[in-house]
């Protein structure tokens, strides 16, 4: 969730990256997060390296570290890259060779790579259709695993059918499309309501924020196992494709107003950040949105 405020909000559109622990706090509760969790996982952010913390008068406020804004630039990347349609026919391969000795390095290597896109058709072998050369040695030299990690280009030979090799690597294709399918049944159906609402300026600001966020949070928990493969080694049947089109007009829909939300505690604005909307003219005051109505969203 702390990632995913960061990535999406504090840094959005030229935004700083710090922010108030009481903000993060409210945030987090706009989101159904308590406050004891937020510091728990605040604490492991700074002690792992992802934030660092200073403090301004009274409060403490939270930035990313170098790391961090490396890694929420990957997740932003992931999620509004356009898929390719056409493959070259080149294969981008990592093979593993981790002793079970570093089995911790072995499962992050994998964990990374999977989230990168890699499909696995063999034991250690870890192929992409994407150049990712650069970032699978940087995952490496950050897990301590560059002495475990080979990278290679290449042409398969066998199978001569890419589509059976995609079979091999990716046996979760249809779990995957599944996915998609779920989040087209989750949003679509709202759609409609919400281009009445923005048209009609009478978007309220939390629950836009609420729906941004969930709505990035659903779409990259489909991502996470999507090799993003180009469009003529997929299934005829992809859902992803009309996923995505849903996804950036629905975003595009609710950031306005979402952002105004995420400015306003932030600041500590003395308006309430709840009833905040957004409009071409600026920040006003909306009418609070009925409790069925967020429910329902």
């Amino acid at each position: 969730m702390l990632f995913e405020l960061y990535g999406d909000f504090a840094v959005e559109q030229g935004r700083g990256g710090a922010v108030r622990l009481g903000a993060l706090v409210r945030l987090a509760t706009s989101l159904g997060v308590n406050e004891m969790a937020v510091r728990s996982a605040k604490a492991r952010m700074v002690q792992e390296g992802w934030l660092q913390d200073e403090r301004r008068g009274r409060e403490s406020v939270y930035a990313l570290t170098e790391r961090a804004q490396r890694e929420v630039e990957r997740r932003r990347l992931r999620l509004f890259a356009e898929p390719d349609a056409w493959w070259n026919g080149t294969w981008y391969v990592a093979a593993l060779s981790v002793p079970e000795a570093r089995r911790d390095v072995r499962d992050r290597m994998r964990k990374e790579l999977s989230w990168l896109g890699f499909g696995s058709p063999s034991s250690s072998l870890y192929v992409s259709t994407h150049d990712y050369r650069e970032d699978v040695v940087r995952l490496a030299r950050d897990a301590d695993a560059l002495e475990f990690v080979q990278v290679y280009r290449a042409e398969a030979f066998w199978p001569d059918d890419s589509r059976q090799l995609v079979e091999r690597a990716w046996a979760n294709l249809p779990e995957v499309n599944a996915r998609y399918g779920r989040f087209l049944d989750t949003f679509a159906p709202q759609l409609a309501r919400v281009r009445a609402q923005a048209k009609a300026d009478e978007l309220a600001g939390e629950e836009a924020f609420t729906l941004r966020f969930t709505l990035a949070n659903q779409l990259r928990a489909c991502l996470y196992d999507d090799p993003d493969l180009p469009l003529d080694l997929l299934p005829a049947a992809w859902n992803g494709v009309a996923a995505r089109l849903l996804f950036r007009e629905f975003y595009s829909l609710v950031t306005p107003a979402a952002l105004s939300y995420f400015d306003a505690v932030r600041v500590g604005s003395s308006l309430s950040p709840r009833n905040v909307r957004a409009t071409a003219a600026g920040v006003h005051l909306a009418e609070p949105a009925s409790r069925s109505r967020i429910e329902a969203a």
